[in-house]
């Protein structure tokens, strides 16, 4: 027999108290407090069922993270609808077993639409004209880079000049299930990195189709995170927090926020967190979430409208 739903003020401040929401308020707001709680659980549900219903074989395991932070032109104020280009470009490649960096790629990138830095820009990287200045465009980088990764093609598999080798299949709200024969994977805090700035990079130019060794799935470690914690996604700096740890260097810095990022997927690992990939790109705006994952979506509980006061 179904659980009656509480309908006196009574009966809704209890059921409120019981899972550790506000019982403030008259008849109405408690109502509409606890509807909004039952939907969030059933959107909870669905995730998760979805999550069950994708529980296929994930493929390999992977051993190492190429950790990425860059750095992109900006103007004081301006969206992430707003047109970056990279500035920095910094690649940790971090191994999960060994739990250490053992090599790192960095560069500066001079912006090839607009290589005139604002003084926002400056102000927030500390990063000078003249560097930027001297720097090779994003085209020279990307070989760069590819050079430096294919120094490891004793470690990667599949070695970047491989076959790509995910097998999708598409499903519901832009969430791809997907088999990974590859052991290493990108990894940055939050989505804006490669979903965002990367791909940018792409859609300004003539060849809007990434190559694959750089698109597909990635670790959103900023997500995932929050996800296997339990906790609103938050940045660096309150990752850090929780082990009682600061920032060491400056912030914005690409390569410093680099090495603090594998810091927190350090101490993750002390943690016991399972490392996975958890969103994908494609091209930009075509960006989505990876099922099946370990650690179920987190969504943390916003009321609607007004922030209600706790007891």
């Amino acid at each position: 027999m179904a659980k009656k739903s509480p309908s006196t003020v009574e009966e809704l401040r209890l059921a409120l108290k019981e899972i550790g929401l506000s019982t403030y308020g008259n008849k109405d707001t408690l109502r509409k407090r606890w509807k909004e709680r039952n939907a969030r659980l059933e959107q909870v549900r669905r995730q998760q069922a979805l999550q069950t219903k994708t529980s296929a074989d994930k493929g390999m395991k992977l051993r190492y993270l190429l950790v990425v932070d860059v750095e992109a032109t900006c103007e004081e104020g301006c969206g992430f609808s707003y047109m970056n280009e990279i500035i920095e470009f910094p690649c940790l490649l971090y191994d999960l077993e060994q739990k250490r960096i053992i090599d790192e790629f960095h560069t500066y990138v001079k912006p090839r639409r607009i290589p005139t830095l604002s003084n926002y820009c400056k102000e927030l990287t500390k990063i000078p004209q003249k560097l930027i200045d001297n720097a090779p465009p994003f085209k020279t980088v990307l070989d760069l880079l590819h050079e430096f990764l294919s120094k490891h093609d004793d470690k990667l598999i599949p070695p970047v000049n491989g076959p790509n080798t995910f097998e999708w299949s598409r499903l519901p709200k832009t969430a791809y299930h997907f088999r990974s024969q590859k052991n290493w994977a990108w990894a940055c805090d939050g989505p804006w990195d490669m979903a965002s700035f990367v791909a940018k990079e792409f859609a300004t130019t003539e060849e809007n189709n990434p190559p694959s060794w750089i698109n597909g799935p990635f670790v959103d470690v900023r997500s995932l995170f929050s996800d296997a914690f339990r906790v609103s996604k938050s940045n660096i700096n309150a990752m850090l927090s929780r082990w009682n740890l600061t920032f060491e260097g400056q912030e914005h810095n690409g390569l410093d926020d680099a090495r603090n990022l594998v810091r927190v997927i350090q101490h993750m690992q002390q943690e016991d967190i399972e490392f996975e990939h958890n969103r994908w790109w494609l091209q930009y705006q075509n960006v989505g979430w990876c099922f099946p994952r370990k650690y179920a979506p987190f969504i943390p509980y916003r009321p609607k409208g007004k922030t209600i006061p706790h007891d």
